[in-house]
């Protein structure tokens, strides 16, 4: 019977063995189980590997992870390196843009001295024209004045020419009378 208790004890022991195998292995399953959710491709596995058991399946998923995490660093670089061009470009494009508003901001300074000396000049050529205006106006006045002395001058001179007509004939008359009054003294000195 020694065999035999030996025999058993061997095949409990065998047992116990698979037991505690089964029950070790069944965590490293379900994290090989949770690998192949992550990588699941069996000819990558083994070319990456050389294995594929459940450490493989384990480690070509870290692998797969590893060059994820790689790869977005890489595309992280990529896009800090565009950013850093575009911001540069977008610091150049409000540089430009800030000239352009500084000289557009001279420019319109220009244009509003312009537009105030020439309001200025308007104001004085308002002026002139007032001034030429109210000169015009004396002017016509004067004119007005002036006719109205000429229209009386003219009704003077009408008299004074009638006047002189009627002088001359008092004259004619006169001229007349003295040649008979001439006439009369010659007969009266004949006579005397």
């Amino acid at each position: 019977m020694p065999l035999a208790a030996s025999s058993l004890l061997l095949g409990g022991l065998w047992l116990a063995l698979q037991m505690t195998i089964v029950l070790c292995l069944r965590p490293l399953r379900r994290l090989a189980g949770s690998a192949r959710k992550i990588a699941d491709n069996p000819l990558g596995q083994y070319l990456y590997t050389g294995s594929r058991n459940e450490i493989g399946a384990i480690r070509f998923a870290l692998e797969m992870q590893k060059a994820e995490a790689a790869a977005l660093v890489g595309r992280m670089a990529d896009a800090a390196t565009r950013l850093q061009r575009e911001s540069s470009e977008l610091v150049e494009a409000v540089h430009v843009s800030s000239q352009g508003n500084q000289r557009q901001q001279q420019e319109t300074d220009q244009v509003a001295t312009a537009v105030e000396q020439m309001a200025a000049s308007i104001q004085e050529v308002t002026r002139n024209a007032h001034a030429s205006a109210q000169a015009a106006n004396d002017a016509d006045s004067e004119v007005l004045d002036g006719q109205t002395v000429v229209a009386a001058s003219r009704d003077i001179i009408h008299a004074l020419e009638g006047r002189i007509n009627q002088v001359s004939e008092v004259i004619g008359s006169l001229a007349g009378k003295s040649a008979e009054i001439g006439s009369v003294t010659e007969v009266i000195n004949a006579i005397a």
